[in-house]
């Protein structure tokens, strides 16, 4: 029996409410289809003695509201799984349509997801882009601040930003060029290591001005 009074509190509810649906018969009848052979035998035996036959409903009943309990809970889940499937595709659509662009990249600087600003920043298609470096993209004079950009990532991560602070709180950026036909504008690249250390979350901007910020520290 659980000690957490949450746990005891929900506990108590689901039983409330699966005893209310029995006594109102909207909980399903076909209780014997869930039970063992081993479970029917006894309540058999129990229900053919005058002497047990009382306890053989008992029985029955703690059997038949244990089983609501758990399509409660298994309906609970299901819905669980709706609403986090809804909140997923909600999500995906921000990141998606966000104005902004936004790349995820391996620690390595392969693009793993990127959005559709992104796309046009890059000048280049979803499927095209995926799973090539984002230096691919930059100017050739652009790709030693990237390359820069991903060692101060890395070494935030793999050191820990000042040993006292959360490398996640660390943000470096730099501005760069694509290597894009006739677009002289420069972008600023905006980076942090995902909460998992496992990627890099990367933010693009255009810039008018051609000047390169230092790193900083964010929070």
């Amino acid at each position: 029996m659980t000690t957490n009074p949450v746990m005891r509190e929900r506990s108590a509810l689901l039983r409330k409410e699966a005893e209310a649906r029995l006594s109102e018969g909207s909980a399903p009848s076909a209780i014997t289809t869930h039970l063992s052979f081993d479970a029917l035998r006894l309540l058999h035996q129990l229900a053919s003695s005058p002497s047990t036959a009382s306890d053989a409903l008992k029985l029955l009943h703690e059997l038949q509201v244990h089983q609501v309990e758990l399509d409660l809970q298994i309906e609970q889940q299901h819905l669980n799984e709706l609403e986090l499937m809804h909140d997923v595709t909600y999500y995906k659509s921000l990141f998606e349509l966000a104005p902004t662009g936004y790349l995820v990249l391996t620690l390595d600087g392969d693009i793993s997801e990127v959005n559709m600003a992104g796309l046009g920043f890059l000048d280049t298609e979803n499927d095209e882009a995926l799973g090539r470096r984002l230096d691919s993209f930059l100017a050739p004079a652009s790709q030693p601040a990237f390359a820069g950009l991903l060692n101060k990532l890395n070494l935030a991560t793999f050191a820990g930003w000042m040993k006292n602070r959360n490398p996640d709180s660390f943000s470096t950026r730099c501005l760069v060029q694509t290597n894009a036909p006739g677009d002289p504008d420069m972008l600023e690249l905006k980076a942090r290591i995902s909460p998992d250390k496992k990627a890099i979350l990367l933010m693009v901007s255009r810039q008018s001005c051609v000047q390169c910020h230092e790193t900083v520290p964010s929070g």
